[in-house]
């Protein structure tokens, strides 16, 4: 179980801050009145900004910094990537940031699973709407990934949860 540089420890320690971060945001989000949200909007957006990075860091690295749609990879000074931790289930309905309602996608990719021009079966393989019309000259079609299997994590542990897909799957995507 390599995902790091043969370096094991580096996801356990993202697993930690998962559910470390998913144990603070649940602690403190039983001492919020929620209703007074609006007087302190600094500390909310705050809070907003720490759980996404959490959320993006965590997600794209157990996909190794890869799009699971198109395996789209691109890395600028060691650090800064292409990709986006995308929720399977939105984060404004549901609230939940656990690396299992999460894939790593491109800007493209990201953009069209929230439109659900496409979702993923429960063998993980991709779905593309048909009423896609599209030109790619320089690119594969995003039709002709229909069916391949979506790329995942090495360990089934981190795989996208089977519910949020069936949920994305009944309440996004446009087939």
């Amino acid at each position: 179980m390599a995902f790091f540089s043969d370096d094991e420890n580096k996801i356990e320690g993202i697993l930690q801050v998962n559910q470390s971060w998913q144990n603070y945001s649940d602690k403190e989000d039983k001492q919020i009145d929620y209703s007074n949200l609006d007087i302190n909007p600094r500390w909310s957006f705050r809070r907003t900004i720490v759980r996404n990075a959490f959320f993006r860091i965590s997600v794209v690295r157990i996909y190794e910094n890869r799009c699971a749609f198109c395996g789209l990879k691109v890395i600028k000074n060691g650090n800064q990537n292409i990709v986006d931790g995308a929720h399977i289930k939105p984060f404004s309905q549901f609230y939940d940031s656990r690396i299992h309602n999460g894939i790593s996608l491109c800007k493209n990719h990201h953009w069209a699973f929230d439109m659900g021009w496409f979702s993923v079966d429960n063998q993980y393989k991709i779905i593309i709407s048909n009423d896609l019309e599209e030109v790619s000259p320089h690119a594969k079609p995003m039709k002709d990934f229909h069916g391949e299997k979506l790329l995942l994590p090495k360990t089934e542990q981190l795989f996208p949860e089977m519910e949020a897909l069936e949920w994305h799957r009944q309440n996004i995507f446009k087939a």
